[in-house]
């Protein structure tokens, strides 16, 4: 991942924990300035995406904190999602749900690895994360 990517990714997680901020003029300014650049960084993201899968994948090497990490991988992807389909016309819902942000398989993937190294301590979920980001809390044990 590029050091460009990955403050991006930094600066759209802050944002999408932090709903005031979101509403905020800055976080605002920050959205409609960065919204035009998502159509080119598609490949991008979309290796984002396969390098957070195969990180899944490879879950058998984990030997510690890797799923706080898939976790916080998935959740990057997931505000991308969410913070930016209503400001990229120039992309079609298909982009969005049948193309280079489809997280269909990746879900398979983070739920097949949850399966085995799921589980986190609700106290080490970070605050502000939507309960639509299930992959925090999954699997539920009881």
């Amino acid at each position: 991942m590029t050091a460009e990517l990955h403050e991006f990714l930094d600066a759209v997680e802050a944002l999408g924990l932090d709903p005031a901020r979101q509403k905020s003029s800055e976080g605002r300014a920050f959205l409609e300035e960065t919204a035009p650049l998502i159509s080119n960084a598609r490949v991008s993201l979309g290796a984002y995406m396969e390098e957070s899968a195969r990180f899944a994948r490879n879950r058998y090497w984990w030997s510690g904190d890797e799923w706080f990490s898939l976790c916080r991988s998935r959740s990057r992807i997931e505000f991308v999602r969410d913070l930016y389909r209503d400001l990229t016309p120039d992309l079609a819902p298909a982009d969005w749900d049948l193309s280079f942000m489809d997280c269909e398989d990746l879900d398979i993937t983070v739920r097949a690895a949850g399966d085995d190294e799921g589980g986190l301590d609700p106290s080490r979920i970070p605050p502000g994360m939507p309960r639509s980001h299930w992959w925090w809390w999954y699997p539920q044990r009881t």
